[in-house]
């Protein structure tokens, strides 16, 4: 096993696209999910343990928090942690809450930071148009976060905001269920791709056709990789662009959940 790792939450493959530039410029480096098979890997020890993930509704998603609160850090109490947020619009509480969790654990989080990626929440609004911009700016923060990160550089995340808190909780307590707003039209062939790109294992195949479990974690991987565009999400989605990171293709996505 490498000498570091990276914990990597991904709906549409932004996160797992940094988590991977990172892995690749420290070296000796290993990317794996948030998924809670993954958890026994701390049972080895690393020098250098982080996080990678996308700001949901202002904090954690579902996964990451349950992730982050059932890890055990015995073997691991002298390492290096970091995290790492994406966000297409506001990031707020999501590294407070990362800090606050490994605080408990009676560890400290070294380094945080966060990297503007292009956002791809269709429930609320349309792809933006201007990726270039987005695209250069990760260019150059990217090098800057990895070169902090090979120096051990230290920073401090200081508590919640207590009103984004408050949101961030009340929108997460719905989110499991919101699959249930989901349809799957005529278009859909079959294909299997929702499936295997799903993180929470949401989604069963019944006669061809994907059945939503309501564990949902709304990353919106099923619709924008959907090759039919053949999930939509009430009246809001079908007209809307779908965008995926254009590094991380539906098989790569597969592999990295089935490693």
């Amino acid at each position: 096993m490498s000498k570091n790792i990276i914990f990597c939450f991904t709906g549409t493959g932004n996160s797992l696209k940094l988590a991977k530039d990172i892995a690749d410029d420290l070296g000796d480096c290993n990317v794996f999910s948030t998924q809670a098979k993954n958890l026994k890997l701390l049972d080895l020890t690393y020098d250098r343990i982080g996080f990678v993930f996308p700001a949901y509704f202002g904090g954690l998603p579902n996964q990451v928090r349950e992730f982050l609160s059932q890890m055990d850090l015995k073997n691991n109490q002298s390492a290096y942690y970091c995290v790492i947020v994406t966000f297409g619009g506001f990031y707020a509480n999501a590294l407070r809450q990362a800090a606050s969790i490994i605080r408990q654990k009676g560890l400290v989080l070294h380094y945080s930071n966060s990297v503007k990626m292009v956002s791809n929440d269709i429930l609320l609004y349309e792809i933006p148009k201007d990726k270039k911009s987005v695209e250069d700016t990760y260019n150059e923060r990217v090098p800057i976060i990895c070169g902090e990160l090979k120096q051990n550089k230290t920073n401090k995340q200081h508590g919640e905001i207590h009103i984004v808190r408050a949101y961030n909780r009340f929108m997460l307590n719905r989110v499991a269920e919101s699959d249930r707003h989901y349809s799957v039209s005529g278009e859909c062939t079959g294909c299997e791709i929702c499936n295997n790109v799903c993180p929470a294992e949401n989604i069963q195949m019944k006669n061809n056709k994907p059945e939503f479990q309501h564990k949902c974690e709304q990353c919106l991987s099923c619709i924008h990789f959907c090759p039919q565009r053949a999930i939509n999400y009430k009246n809001t989605t079908q007209r809307r662009s779908r965008y995926h990171n254009p590094e991380i293709t539906p098989a790569a996505l597969t592999k990295f959940y089935n490693q």
